[in-house]
């Protein structure tokens, strides 16, 4: 079965279509980046507003980094895509380890950064639900 279209946008990748959406998502509580291949072989999530370098995306499909999956829900932990905010100049930055919230909208070059960094045939680093090492 196909992914439904209708208010989704389309990004084109070699020979193949992906759609993308951002929508609230329970799980989350905040907006979330979907992104789908036709075929429904790659999903993935990526929950909007994360913190410094627990960043991380939800690969839900059959295909991920090129390699088959279980379609079962793996988080991985992703590259520095977008800028995070610096503390304003009274803010308290007592707590310096704190994240950084990340402050940029999702755009089109923003999915397509992504979308091929889902595709290509490196390594990804997976995580536990809150961002830290599976390892760890």
């Amino acid at each position: 079965m196909a992914i439904a279209k209708k208010h989704k946008r389309t990004l084109v990748c070699g020979d193949s279509t992906y759609y993308w959406w951002v929508k609230r998502d329970d799980d989350y509580d905040r907006p979330v980046l979907h992104i789908a291949s036709e075929d429904k072989g790659l999903i993935v999530l990526y929950p909007t507003e994360q913190h410094g370098e627990r960043r991380y995306l939800v690969s839900i499909g059959r295909v991920f980094k090129n390699r088959t999956t279980s379609g079962c829900w793996q988080r991985y932990r992703i590259p520095k895509l977008g800028a995070g905010k610096e503390p304003d100049a009274g803010q308290d930055t007592e707590k310096a380890d704190e994240p950084v919230m990340e402050d940029f909208p999702v755009t089109p070059g923003f999915v397509a950064s992504l979308l091929g960094w889902c595709l290509d045939d490196g390594d990804a680093e997976s995580v536990t639900w809150n961002g830290r090492d599976i390892w760890l």
